[in-house]
């Protein structure tokens, strides 16, 4: 289950009753979080040698009753050289760096929470992350 932040649910809003386009991200980019985001904004995102990965989409499908996109690509995080805690919810930004508001899109919690400790590498195999919209 994922959730749209309120960011986009304007723009969305805007798009739908006020004629206002909207052509979305040209980019696409996973960050990982140690603490839950929430409509209004992201939640902390790990230091040390973590940066967001940037993720192709699939197509959309309708997997039981919600629309679906996966991710088309690997997924792989650089390898820590100490603690990222522990990472509980993903987001996903159209921008490679900037945190502002403006810029999250979506987030959802991780199924199975992934505590990353020094000399670890985390990797979502294609097709792992669901982001769903129902």
């Amino acid at each position: 289950m994922g959730n749209i932040s309120r960011n986009l649910e304007g723009k969305l809003m805007d798009a739908m009753f006020h004629n206002t386009s909207y052509a979305g991200g040209n980019e696409i980019w996973v960050a990982l979080f140690t603490t839950a985001p929430d409509d209004d904004g992201p939640g902390t995102e790990p230091g040390d040698t973590y940066v967001r990965r940037q993720m192709t989409p699939t197509s959309k499908a309708t997997v039981a009753g919600k629309t679906q996109i996966t991710n088309d690509n690997a997924l792989e995080f650089p390898v820590s050289t100490a603690s990222w805690g522990t990472i509980t919810h993903i987001g996903i930004f159209n921008h490679e760096t900037n945190t502002a508001a403006d810029n999250f899109m979506w987030w959802g919690a991780l199924e199975d929470d992934r505590t990353i400790d020094a000399n670890m590498l985390l990797k979502f195999f294609p097709n792992e992350l669901k982001i769903n919209l129902d």
